[in-house]
């Protein structure tokens, strides 16, 4: 290909990338947890947030069968685009270890006052949170999909479907 001689017929392009449709799913955590640092204008702010990659796996009440194996983000914003802590996002994180069953084995290595953002932290949740299930109400609106609720995969939830497999080979072996 000689990028010289070609020229696209029109400035940008459709992906094709679609994301989960409206509606509640049981969800798999994936590889890639990472922190997102916000820019404008191609500038650093202060900005970030931990960026959680999503699949979902199976339908849970409402939503749309042609979402499963469909990817999100599910972003946390730990620090505003202007620098202040935000203290929901310290609550998210606190909720998304509970769902998974992780929060009391955290807890138990991270004692006292932590930053979220500590990279020794971060590692510990890109090593053990891939692989777990949650519940999410996802809202979609101009192709962007937003998720408004994580839960834990419990009851009737976890049965059947590949979540529930996946989920007990997944918590074997999580030693400290």
């Amino acid at each position: 290909m000689d990028l010289g001689k070609q020229k696209p017929e029109q400035p940008g392009m459709e992906l094709g990338f679609q994301p989960p449709q409206t509606g509640t799913y049981i969800m798999e955590i994936l590889e890639g947890i990472d922190i997102f640092i916000s820019k404008k204008d191609g500038e650093e702010t202060p900005g970030r947030s931990i960026m959680v990659p999503l699949k979902v796996d199976r339908v849970h009440g409402t939503g749309d069968e042609e979402s499963v194996g469909r990817k999100t983000t599910y972003f946390i914003t730990m620090i505003s685009k202007e620098g202040k802590k935000v203290d929901f996002g310290e609550k998210q994180v606190v909720n998304l270890l509970a769902c998974v069953k992780l929060l009391d084995k955290f807890a138990g290595k991270y004692k006292g006052d932590i930053d979220p953002l500590d990279p020794k932290f971060v590692t510990d949740i890109q090593l053990r949170l891939p692989g777990k299930f949650i519940v999410t109400d996802i809202e979609t609106k101009d192709k962007r999909a937003n998720v408004n609720s994580v839960m834990p995969v419990t009851g009737k939830a976890s049965s059947g479907g590949s979540a529930t497999a996946k989920t007990e080979t997944a918590t074997d072996g999580d030693d400290w």
